[in-house]
């Protein structure tokens, strides 16, 4: 007893330090398509629970126990957990009007201090499944009764529904314990609520992954991260915390107790040598009013406004007169000032603005340029001013020397004046255009057409144009008032001489025929693109060339026409049928004809194998073919003589080997055929041309198959007689004997056989005997009432009916009550009777687990095993560190547990099995180990 006393004292104390969750990374065995299972010591949040969004038209509120393949690959409902084999996820949907899923689960820890501040550590991914794919969420979590949940940092996701690339983020809260027992909530969230989530079939339910549950001592932290902190003028701010005997781990994997931070988003865990962890962050965002800049002070330019805008967003401004817009009208000059504010930061800035004129000026009228009398374009002389012309020159005076448009600005503190003048040509550009060649028998007209101008050309012509014939110098004059532009031509003439590829022709068959161009100097171009001045064709067809020197060419063409003669064809190698013979054909139109035995016809008879050739003449033309006769390979062929067959059996016939088809009067087509029944059998063969044929007449015996009957088994003391139905043939029973008849009396097989011409035909018949048909219902017993009964007799003999005493034919009897049970058996040979006596008895059936074992090697106590008083199956054990880390299983009552792996401690166990009523139990507990 003091034994056990201790070991409840060490439990207790035990589990008061805790503040854990049992099987924090959500271990179990998923089932494959099936929803809503949970790993051990988790528990479903109820639809009913104040926390849930789901109702009860909804289908499930219990979140899933989750991996690579549950709870439905199907739909995407998977994932890859953050660590062991499983994990939960659950999800946040509304699928149709006032019904929501929402899936979470819950647990409850002991052993907090109160006041003490925890930190709950998790992993969360979106999971997604098929029209659940809202690509942003979070778990909210809930203590006891509260209705306010805390929230997790949001997680996304662009991976697809279906796949199985989970994003686990690292996430954490924090808490003040107010007892020292938490029941913990956790359940799904979607905050993105613009995914339109409530519309059936649209995509914006979440489904949330979650792992990894711990529970930490929070750190103290001296100097905790606000949420923002905003840069004004500095670039960069220090970031520091410090916690006693802690380590740090900031977002960019920097390890020590601070950072330095510049604009973005920082993080940092911190873990305690005791095991305390908190997580702080912050958001670093900079101040856009150092920004602020009205420009350089600045000239005012009469009749004109100036707009002062400093151009920074989410700030507010003050104007020197008090204003608070965002820009502001300058109309006269002065001193302006803006005061620019944003989250405590202050900054000023200003600018100086005064008046300034120009006087006006002018570069005159527009005006006409001869070329050979230049234009001075003079700047008016202001003091202050400076000066720029189109070409960004800067002097008083701009000589024009072609026509255009110039212009100047004048400029002084910013303001400037513009005045321009066009400056006119008394001549558009002109030209005759580039020198070029003319090639002999062209002409070429040169057009010099202006208005109101006067023409002088090189021969003393004066209208506006002028034909050349010939190669030379050309030149004419234009005049306009008093200005005058002449331009020049030069003209080469080209040669070309004639191009000729002669008249149209014929093309023997066979033969070929060279085309000639003949062009010193020239290049060619042939109608298949080749260069060459001659061109070599052997085919009829259209044919062409085309020679060019410089810019002149010429082009000639000449259609080559096949010849009346074709070319002769005998064709390939040919056989000659076996007795027959071979007419060859070589005949044409208006042709004359020479075969190689000197023979003068249009076609030759083949008698016998050999080479023939002949040539055949038209015209100018001939052409020659010669072909190799010989003996056909199909040969006469004899399928065998006629036969007559046993019943039963079959023949084969096969034609020759060497054939290209098969004809058989049964329409098969292949060489060979297997036949069965009595008839005539004809075979066609062809090769070529040749046909070869022949054919069988097959008969039967007319002694048939028969038999004796099927096998058969008699009772003891019966007889069978056998009987031989042909008289005609010869008869032989097995025991020897000739007769028409033969009594079985004993087991075994019974031969007969026939003989008629030589074909024999025989039967057998295996006769058997039932054994002495025998019936045993066991001894009369007495059972517990919980305890099921099967009556299953013991039965030997022929095959038999059942009748027990109620009247019921079933090959087994369950009872279910005490009193005599009685069973009848009857077969084709007798009947038969027996009874036996069953008590029914209450009983009780009882499982003992110890609390305590001690695995020392003593042979006391060594094993942690349970220990029933009735017989107990499907049995399962399973047993867990306080961390939920599985450390033993068993299927096998005899299959104690050890603990030989372990350390002392207590450890948490949980048993199934089915009672002797095949009823499931299970229970848990814990077990302390002691060495």
């Amino acid at each position: 007893m003091r034994t056990y006393l201790s070991i409840a004292i060490i439990f207790l104390c035990f589990f008061s330090q805790a503040q854990q969750f049992q099987n924090p990374d959500l271990e179990g065995q998923t089932i494959p398509e099936e929803f809503s299972i949970l790993p051990m010591f988790w528990e479903a949040i109820s639809a009913l629970d104040p926390r849930c969004e789901a109702n009860s038209l909804n289908i499930t509120d219990t979140a899933d126990l989750t991996d690579e393949t549950a709870p439905k690959v199907s739909i995407g409902a998977c994932g890859t957990p953050y660590s062991g084999n499983t994990f939960v996820s659950g999800m946040y949907y509304k699928p149709a009007p006032d019904s929501y899923y929402h899936e979470g689960i819950k647990q409850t820890v002991n052993g907090f201090e109160v006041d003490s501040f925890y930190t709950i550590s998790l992993y969360q991914a979106v999971i997604k499944q098929n029209n659940v794919e809202d690509p942003t969420g979070r778990w909210m979590i809930f203590l006891d009764n509260e209705t306010i949940p805390r929230f997790t940092t949001s997680s996304s996701s662009d991976e697809a529904y279906n796949s199985l690339n989970t994003p686990w983020d690292f996430r954490t809260i924090t808490f003040q314990a107010y007892a020292t027992s938490h029941t913990f909530y956790f359940l799904p969230y979607d905050n993105d609520l613009s995914q339109g989530y409530l519309l059936p079939g649209e995509l914006g339910g979440v489904r949330m992954g979650i792992d990894s549950i711990y529970l930490h001592p929070s750190c103290e932290v001296s100097a905790p991260l606000i949420d923002t902190i905003t840069l004004c003028e500095e670039t960069s701010v220090l970031l520091e915390v410090t916690s006693p005997n802690a380590s740090y781990q900031w977002q960019d994997g920097s390890t020590g107790s601070s950072i330095v931070a510049v604009e973005g988003d920082y993080s940092v865990i911190i873990r305690g040598d005791d095991g305390c962890l908190s997580y702080e962050e912050v958001s670093v965002v900079r101040n856009e009013v150092k920004n602020l800049n009205l420009g350089v002070d600045t000239t005012f330019c009469i009749s004109e406004t100036l707009l002062l805008n400093p151009g920074l967003e989410d700030v507010t401004y003050q104007w020197q007169n008090g204003s608070n817009s965002t820009n502001y009208l300058v109309e006269e000059e002065g001193l302006y000032w803006v005061e620019a504010s944003q989250d405590g930061c202050v900054q000023r800035d200003s600018i100086v603005i005064v008046n300034n004129e120009i006087n006006d000026y002018t570069l005159g009228s527009d005006t006409t340029l001869c070329f050979s009398a230049p234009l001075l374009l003079t700047a008016p002389t202001i003091n202050g001013v400076s000066y720029l012309w189109q070409d960004n020159s800067d002097e008083l005076v701009f000589q024009v020397t072609e026509a255009g448009t110039y212009w100047l600005e004048a400029t002084n503190n910013n303001c400037t004046i513009r005045d321009s003048i066009n400056v006119f040509s008394a001549f558009p550009a002109f030209s005759l255009g580039q020198d070029t060649t003319l090639c002999t028998g062209e002409s070429l007209l040169l057009d010099a057409t202006l208005p109101n101008t006067t023409y002088l050309w090189q021969d003393g012509s004066t209208t506006p144009t002028f034909l050349a014939t010939s190669g030379g110098t050309y030149t004419v004059a234009l005049s306009r008032g008093n200005c005058t532009i002449s331009d020049t031509l030069e003209i080469t003439e080209l040669s070309f001489g004639a191009l000729d590829l002669g008249a149209d022709t014929t093309l023997c068959p066979g033969s070929s025929l060279t085309l000639t161009a003949e062009i010193p100097g020239a290049n060619y171009i042939w109608q298949d693109q080749s260069t060459a001045a001659d061109f070599t064709l052997s085919a009829p067809g259209l044919y062409w060339v085309t020679a060019s020197l410089g810019d002149c060419a010429a082009t000639d063409s000449i259609l080559v026409s096949p010849h009346p003669l074709n070319q002769v064809d005998l064709g390939e190698e040919q056989a000659i049928c076996f007795g027959s013979t071979l007419l060859l054909n070589a005949a044409q139109n208006g042709a004359s004809y020479s075969w190689q035995d000197g023979s003068s016809a249009s076609t030759y008879e083949v008698t016998a194998p050999g080479n023939y050739s002949v040539t055949v003449s038209l015209g100018e033309c001939s052409s020659s073919d010669d072909v190799q006769v010989v003996n056909s390979l199909l040969q006469p062929f004899d399928l065998g003589p006629d036969l007559t067959l046993c019943q039963g059996e079959t023949h084969t016939m096969t034609g020759p080997a060497i054939a290209e088809s098969y004809s058989w009067s049964t329409g098969a087509n292949t060489a060979s055929i297997t036949v069965g029944t009595a008839g005539t059998y004809q075979l066609t063969v062809t090769l070529g041309e040749c046909t070869e044929e022949d054919e069988l007449v097959l008969s039967y015996n007319p002694l048939a198959p028969f038999s004796l009957g099927a096998d058969t088994t008699l009772c003891l003391g019966d007889s069978l007689q056998l009987v031989a139905a042909n008289t005609m043939a010869e008869i032989l029973w097995s025991d020897g004997t000739t007769g028409n008849t033969l009594w079985a009396t004993t087991p075994g097989n019974y031969e007969l056989t026939l003989t008629l011409d030589g074909c024999i035909q025989n039967s057998s018949l295996l006769v058997d005997y039932y054994e002495a048909t025998s019936l045993e219902l066991g001894q009369d017993i007495t059972i517990c009432r919980s305890q099921p009964l099967i009556l299953d007799p013991q039965v030997s003999g022929p095959p038999t009916t059942f009748l027990w005493q109620d009247g019921t034919s079933t090959a087994t009897y369950e009872v279910e009550n005490s009193g005599i049970y009685t069973l009848m058996l009857t077969n084709i040979c007798e009947s038969i009777t027996d009874e036996v006596s069953i008590t029914i008895e209450e009983c009780t059936c009882e499982v003992y687990l110890p609390n305590a074992f001690s695995p020392n090697g003593d042979g006391t106590n060594d094993t942690f095993q349970p220990y029933t008083t009735c017989p107990i199956t499907d049995y399962e054990i399973q047993i867990f560190d306080r961390w939920g880390g599985l450390r033993f299983t068993s299927n096998s009552i005899e299959n104690g547990w050890q603990g030989l792996e372990v350390n002392t401690g207590v450890y948490l166990y949980t048993l199934r099995y089915r009672d002797r009523d095949g009823q499931w139990q299970q229970r848990a507990g814990e077990v302390h180990l002691v060495r």
